[in-house]
């Protein structure tokens, strides 16, 4: 994989190697080269050809080479070049893990990107501890996995939430994690974005908080729209602002 990656595989984990979206000014127009060749692992039929047909749909890649487990991912890799793997988390058998740690022990230098339906901040913690390059949730939007694959493929890390979340490791909820339970039908990221509408940030101030794309906050607020019936950010504004006011006596009784 010569011209691809920017040197050796970090050790340490900057910042902006850690946000969702988060290039490095230099390299975040860089494109992806279409002549990868990509793995993608997981033990669901469906979601191996949806992922398939995605990736040729988006053209980001030269081939799409689909395993439904860990040991068939490592003969794969045994037998022919990939420059990179798509890897689920909860892999059934042999975990994602589990089979994340043997890819690395064959191919430190090839940029592996965990998928996942967990936007729990321990799983993403623990798959990076263990190597992994990135870590998308499976359910976000086709541009947030193109723009991962870019960052990984250019030497950088990316992970669904921002450092300071990250390197929380106090017991104490942070206002997004408040959020985010009093919304189910929202993700953790959408209910951090609805958080910060509620403070009156713009769609730039979203994105330099999160570091990620304004372009990405922007979809991550339609769907706050669609999924609460907001018609607008105001509207999504007062239903932010409700939740805060509503955590409020309880936050004041749990510290009295």
């Amino acid at each position: 994989m010569s011209g691809v990656r920017n040197g050796g595989r970090k050790s340490a984990v900057t910042s902006q190697e850690t946000s969702e979206i988060a290039p490095r000014s230099s390299r975040r127009d860089k494109p992806v080269p279409k002549s990868l060749t990509i793995l993608v692992v997981d033990d669901h039929a469906l979601v191996r050809e949806a992922f398939r047909m995605l990736l040729e749909d988006l053209d980001v890649c030269r081939e799409v080479i689909t395993a439904s487990s860990g040991a068939e991912a490592l003969a794969v890799l045994d037998k022919r070049p990939v420059d990179l793997t798509l890897l689920d988390l909860k892999l059934r058998g042999e975990s994602g893990l589990e089979t994340l740690a043997k890819i690395k022990q064959r191919t430190i230098e090839m940029p592996v990107i965990v998928l996942s339906a967990s936007e729990s901040v321990g799983d993403v913690r623990e798959a990076l501890g263990a190597g992994a390059d990135g870590y998308v949730v499976k359910s976000s939007s086709a541009e947030v996995l193109v723009h991962s694959i870019n960052l990984v493929m250019t030497g950088q890390r990316v992970a669904p939430l921002p450092l300071d979340i990250m390197n929380d490791t106090s017991s104490q909820p942070s206002h997004s994690a408040s959020a985010a339970r009093h919304h189910p039908k929202l993700t953790a990221q959408e209910s951090r974005v609805l958080s910060y509408l509620g403070e009156g940030m713009s769609n730039k101030e979203i994105a330099r908080t999160l570091g990620i794309f304004e372009g990405t906050v922007k979809v991550h607020v339609k769907s706050v729209f669609r999924k609460l019936g907001a018609k607008n950010r105001t509207m999504a504004a007062l239903m932010a602002t409700q939740e805060i006011r509503s955590q409020t006596p309880n936050q004041e009784q749990s510290s009295s």
